[in-house]
């Protein structure tokens, strides 16, 4: 069957004004049934918002606790009871701290008992991870 260029044409251009109409009015579709719904649908897990007073307030008292162990641990060679007083005002703002209650137990001093938080173990990642070559 022969066609002429002027069917072709008028064929070629039917199709592109249908492309271009569905186009239009699949975008409205969407814009008008899918994109509202999916505007509403909750999270799985919602953010956490943290107080800001609240996380200062948690980081002067870590870095207190850092500053009494840090000082307990410079004077222990030189000034033990002196050493002893800042591992107990570090557990005085801090009773799971690791560090201060090692460094008293090392000392012969028994810590005052508090909550002990232990270390977590690292599990191996579900995912292999691997770390990028320079070479080519």
């Amino acid at each position: 069957m022969i066609r002429s260029p002027l069917v072709e044409w008028i064929v070629s251009l039917a199709l592109v004004a249908g492309a271009a109409a569905f186009g239009v009015t699949g975008w409205q579709w969407y814009d008008r049934e899918i994109r509202p719904t999916a505007r509403t649908v909750p999270t799985v897990t919602p953010t956490p918002f943290i107080d800001p007073v609240v996380a200062r307030d948690a980081a002067r008292r870590s870095r207190q606790v850092l500053d009494h162990v840090g000082a307990g641990i410079a004077m222990r060679q030189a000034n033990p009871r002196a050493a002893v007083e800042e591992f107990m005002k570090a557990l005085a703002l801090d009773p799971g701290n690791v560090d201060a209650r090692q460094s008293l137990r090392e000392m012969g001093v028994d810590p005052p008992p508090g909550s002990v938080v232990t270390a977590t173990v690292p599990r191996p990642t579900p995912f292999p991870t691997f770390t990028p070559s320079l070479r080519a």
